[in-house]
């Protein structure tokens, strides 16, 4: 004897199906979740703007940057260390961009508006290596007259 499928069966077969596909689609929808916090920290733009320099990007860097500086500007309180960093850092891209107005823009503004020890160091060592060498291109153009 042949065995012919009820409509009992068929509507078994329908659930089955129906709940490996939800338990599927359960399985595939659960989201990624993102860690919105490293977004709310300094360190989450300084990662990705050091990418971009190492990367030899320094012009997406330097928005990078630009984005902590504008994301953090008013809590200056709480992420001095990280303002002052980023401007030195726009200072260091367009100093190896060989803009070197714009770098002493920004490196004296870190010694302008900030006390971190470290990045004014390292700003005001920048700014002395571009007037040297602002010294000796106007010796060596004197020289050739």
């Amino acid at each position: 004897m042949k065995y012919i499928p009820t409509i009992r069966d068929n509507q078994k077969q329908s659930v089955l199906i129906l709940l490996i596909f939800l338990l599927f689609c359960a399985c595939a929808a659960t989201p990624v979740r993102f860690d919105e916090s490293k977004e709310t920290l300094p360190s989450y733009y300084a990662e990705i703007a050091q990418q971009h320099y190492n990367n030899k990007k320094f012009l997406s860097a330097i928005r990078v940057y630009e984005q902590l500086i504008k994301r953090f500007a008013d809590k200056k309180d709480l992420y001095e260390k990280d303002l002052a960093w980023a401007h030195y850092e726009i200072g260091f891209c367009y100093l190896v961009r060989k803009q070197n107005k714009s770098a002493l823009n920004f490196f004296n503004s870190v010694l302008k508006n900030f006390d971190t020890l470290a990045p004014r160091t390292l700003a005001q060592q920048r700014i002395d290596e571009i007037g040297k060498k602002k010294a000796r291109a106007a010796r060596t153009k004197g020289q050739e007259n």
